[in-house]
């Protein structure tokens, strides 16, 4: 996607609603490189995997005030609770 830096200094004024929004989180040359790698595919991000890093986090911060931490990482404190008794430290 060379011809891209052929349009000028800033091609990224040409962009609109999502692909605005990617290029503005994560750069231009970033949003290029996504381009190339996923064109014409579909990309969901699952909170799956956002989920395991915040049980972690939950499991490395035991000991900590489970309200403070629930609200840190938008869980409920009923969720850091079940964490505690069902969670295991990877």
């Amino acid at each position: 996607m060379d011809w891209i830096k052929e349009i000028g200094e800033n091609p990224d004024l040409y962009l609109n609603g999502g692909m605005k929004e990617i290029a503005d989180i994560i750069g231009f040359e970033n949003l290029i490189k996504l381009i190339c790698k996923f064109n014409k595919t579909t990309v969901y991000f699952s909170e799956k995997a956002l989920f395991n890093l915040k049980k972690q986090y939950v499991l490395q911060k035991r000991g900590e005030d489970p309200k403070e931490i629930a609200k840190k990482i938008n869980l409920s404190l009923r969720t850091i609770y079940d964490i505690y008794e069902n969670g295991e430290k990877k």
